[in-house]
């Protein structure tokens, strides 16, 4: 919405207007109105809007003929209209998209469920392989430091695999993170089904009572039927409350049951077997939820830059898992270019990096980059995280002078870490096996 103020008539347009045309006006009220005469942006064009003339400036270009639609902004002796602009499809695309873009849980959480199951052999066989891989690919510090792994760690990052595989380009795109974890989830779907965020505590108990009175299925095929009904969280829970004692619902007790009548009917083997079973389909079904969110996490990255509306600074968002000291930590990057005219020389960029590491508690660099002059700001969360960078500055700026680099600015501040907004835990952006 563009708004054009109404000037009084040059002498040279020999058109008829009154003055008090306005008065028939509302302030919100949308009118029609054909041009007359176009122009460019800041030129005097005619407008008609009935049978009446009104002359202005537009900070639009507009073309002789064309229809527009105006919105009454302020009335008074110069009125205020604002032509409303129809919106592109990328626009529209935008503002459908933002409502879901709010911000996705990261795919940390899947790395550490995938090394405790990993590590207590807790998945079946043929996900076991492929989890494996996945963290295989996770570099160590080491690597990162390093530029040319550093490029093509950021080439699989998972936000560029439509593109690569568009362009059919040869980047090793099994060790793709993204296609990693579309991998993992064909494996895990053809495992077993899991229930959903949503639990259908009605129909597992009829499920148990239809078991009760006719225990004809396998007790792998029961546990698989359990699981595709109550959710791994509403599990877990149900089953901490059973072993206190905490028989508060009707599932819970429904679940009591069950287990005292295979106890009775097959013996304590059989129910310590129908426990494992739970408990691998309880592990299976909390790591489809971790994997559910990581790839939503990864579109996300890929759909934010194309909300930024009247913006073309390139963007790039992405982030990577590092190992050090046998813990998986996440940083997270961000990419920007500056906007220049064309009068001006090369773009500047904008990089900025946020760090997850439970020792050090949350931390942020921001870099800004033009030609080879750089400047370094560190923030971070508490004040002995704080002294360590400061210590380090010293070697940080000896490193960058011998890599060619002008150091303009480098320091480090403490103080909160912007945080990100709330995680839409019940909404995903797409369906990735749409």
């Amino acid at each position: 919405m563009v708004n054009i103020p109404i000037i009084p008539p040059a002498t040279e347009i020999h058109t008829e207007l009154l003055p008090d045309i306005s008065q028939t006006w509302k302030v919100g009220q949308v009118l029609n109105a054909t041009v007359e005469r176009g122009g460019e942006n800041l030129d005097k064009i005619l407008l008609r809007i009935g049978q009446q003339i009104l002359e202005s400036k537009t900070p639009l270009p507009l073309k002789t003929g064309e229809q527009i639609k105006v919105l009454v902004k302020a009335l008074g002796e110069a009125p205020l209209l604002s032509i409303i602009t129809q919106p592109t499809t990328a626009q529209l695309a935008a503002s459908q998209l933002r409502p879901f873009i709010n911000q996705q849980p990261d795919w940390k959480p899947l790395i550490d469920i995938a090394l405790k199951l990993l590590a207590g052999n807790q998945l079946p066989a043929i996900a076991r392989p492929v989890l494996q891989n996945l963290i295989q690919q996770i570099p160590d510090a080491e690597q990162l430091s390093q530029p040319n792994i550093l490029r093509q760690l950021i080439e699989r990052s998972g936000v560029m695999l439509e593109t690569h595989l568009a362009r059919r380009q040869d980047v090793n795109i099994e060790k793709d993170f993204k296609a990693l974890l579309q991998q993992l989830d064909k494996v895990l779907q053809s495992i077993s089904p899991v229930a959903g965020r949503t639990s259908h505590s009605d129909q597992a108990i009829r499920l148990i009572e239809t078991y009760i009175r006719n225990p004809q299925l396998p007790l792998p095929v029961l546990a698989q039927e359990l699981g595709a009904l109550i959710n791994p969280a509403d599990m877990r829970n149900l089953l901490t409350a059973i072993e206190a004692k905490r028989f508060d619902t009707p599932l819970t007790t429904a679940v009591v049951q069950l287990f005292a009548h295979i106890q009775k009917q097959q013996g304590t083997a059989a129910l310590e077997q129908l426990l494992r079973l739970i408990s691998d389909q309880n592990n299976i079904g909390e790591l489809k939820t971790a994997l559910t969110n990581a790839v939503s996490h990864i579109s996300q990255q890929q759909l934010l830059p194309l909300l930024r509306e009247a913006d073309s600074a390139l963007l790039l968002l992405f982030g990577l898992p590092v190992r050090h000291d046998n813990e998986t930590h996440w940083i997270n990057f961000r990419i920007e270019r500056e906007k220049t005219s064309s009068a001006q020389a090369g773009a500047g960029w904008h990089v900025t990096l946020n760090f997850d590491i439970a020792a050090l508690g949350p931390m942020q660099a921001k870099l800004h980059l033009q030609g080879k002059q750089l400047t370094t700001l560190f923030r971070a969360s508490n004040n002995e995280t704080q002294a360590k960078i400061r210590q380090h500055l010293p070697l940080l700026q000896q490193a960058l002078q011998r890599s060619g680099i002008e150091v303009l600015k480098l320091d480090v501040v403490a103080g909160n870490i912007e945080t990100p907004q709330p995680i839409m835990t019940n909404v995903h952006i797409l369906d990735e096996q749409a």
